[in-house]
């Protein structure tokens, strides 16, 4: 069923009048002082404790470990969108709609700074308990459990949790080992855009072929996607001679966690770390909104494959296609999708839809939260005209067990 749909789609031109698959913006030079991380002092690597939290994102393991966000890993809303901004280069936008997932998912609620365990589940406080007890919140799970609704099956180095027993948050080495072994080990190695693209396919591929419940809907598609080209676009270092980034074999290993040479390396959790001699992104070309929608058009544009969504029926290599145009009520087809900007409307427009059926009995402050993101993933697609779409058919995700077991566990 697969095979038709690609000949399919890969007939149309995706992004045909879209004005982001031309428009990257590249930097305007490279400041040498508003760029530089220093990786000194306050903020020298320290490794994690026993009792300190590390979970699925590298980023914010590095974040805590050079003590840019609390160390034990357990970081306010406001700390984790400005850390995204100071460190990586995020723009407003977009690490504020990542704090806000975060938050929501993972975080505690009843606390008005809105703190979440960037891992495993925190104990329980008197005030979050009670809350909870009274159904008024539940537990902050911590992002190491929020699976499939913040870090998705075939991320870049992550597996998926329903192939590996719940454990989607550690890195599985033959992901980094794949990725790793697209450059050859040299001072010239990037693991650039089209690096990224390329694994990106491979993981969507390993994922349907070794995982009987992965899971690829609209909301999985965003974060997964992300995960993937957040690599090369936070994590390259920037200098004169590579003003735009350029993200070596030593760097990667370091923002992963990885020692040792290749054929032996040694990963051990949380353990990411910024070398270094470390320069961000340039202060005038944050990664924004336009950036996230550059990054998925030129990926679609690439491979055609990651726009068709679905997943598997309980076994691998049982891929069956999701009816866009029933779940979308007609205001688009799968055709349609690589129609000018459509994809990028379907992809933000259903996760507003989708977000709150993950998000049942939010009430006062926490429900303003929902709205605050909601209204951030809006923000994105600020710059482009989109069909409306009013509504999607959700009841045609239950047909994939991987949507069952995220969405509504027993």
């Amino acid at each position: 069923m697969l095979a038709p749909l690609l000949l399919l789609i890969t007939g149309c031109r995706a992004f045909p009048s879209s004005t982001f698959v031309e428009a990257h913006a590249r930097s305007s030079g490279f400041d040498s002082t508003a760029q530089y991380i220093d990786v000194t002092g306050a903020h020298r690597y320290v490794a994690p404790g026993p009792t300190d939290f590390r979970g699925p994102c590298p980023g914010l393991n590095a974040l805590a470990n050079h003590n840019f966000i609390p160390h034990n890993g357990t970081v306010a809303l406001q700390n984790s969108i400005d850390a995204s901004m100071q460190v990586f280069g995020m723009s407003p936008v977009v690490a504020t709609a990542a704090g806000l997932l975060g938050a929501l998912y993972a975080g505690n609620l009843a606390d008005l700074s809105f703190p979440y365990s960037i891992g495993d589940t925190p104990p329980t406080t008197i005030l979050g308990g009670l809350l909870g007890a009274l159904g008024l919140f539940g537990p902050p799970q911590g992002l190491s459990h929020t699976h499939n609704q913040f870090e998705s099956d075939s991320s870049a180095t992550r597996g998926d949790a329903f192939q590996f027993n719940g454990n989607g948050y550690d890195l599985q080495m033959p992901a980094f080992v794949e990725l790793y072994n697209r450059q050859n080990e040299s001072s010239t190695a990037n693991y650039d855009r089209d690096v990224i693209f390329a694994h990106r396919v491979q993981r969507l591929h390993d994922s349907k072929q070794q995982n009987g419940r992965f899971f690829y809907g609209p909301v999985q598609a965003v974060f997964s996607s992300l995960t993937n080209l957040l690599v090369y676009g936070l994590m390259s270092n920037h200098s004169t001679e590579y003003p735009d980034g350029i993200l070596s074999n030593d760097l990667l290993k370091s923002l992963y966690g990885i020692t040792g040479p290749n054929g032996a390396f040694v990963y051990e959790r949380g353990t990411e770390q910024i070398p270094g001699g470390w320069y961000r992104r340039p202060i005038d070309n944050p990664y924004s909104a336009t950036g996230v929608l550059t990054d998925l058009a030129a990926l679609t544009l690439y491979s055609p494959e990651t726009a068709v969504f679905g997943g598997n029926t309980g076994e691998p290599n049982t891929f069956a296609p999701l009816d866009i145009s029933g779940f979308t009520q007609g205001t688009y087809t799968a055709a349609s999708l690589l129609e000018g900007n459509n994809l990028a409307c379907f992809l933000f427009q259903a996760t507003q839809l989708l977000l709150p059926l993950g998000l049942v009995g939010l009430e006062g402050i926490a429900l303003g939260l929902l709205d605050q993101l909601i209204a951030a993933l809006g923000d994105i697609l600020a710059g482009i005209t989109c069909p409306e779409l009013a509504g999607v058919d959700s009841s045609m995700l239950e047909q994939y067990p991987g949507y069952q077991d995220s969405s509504h566990p027993v």
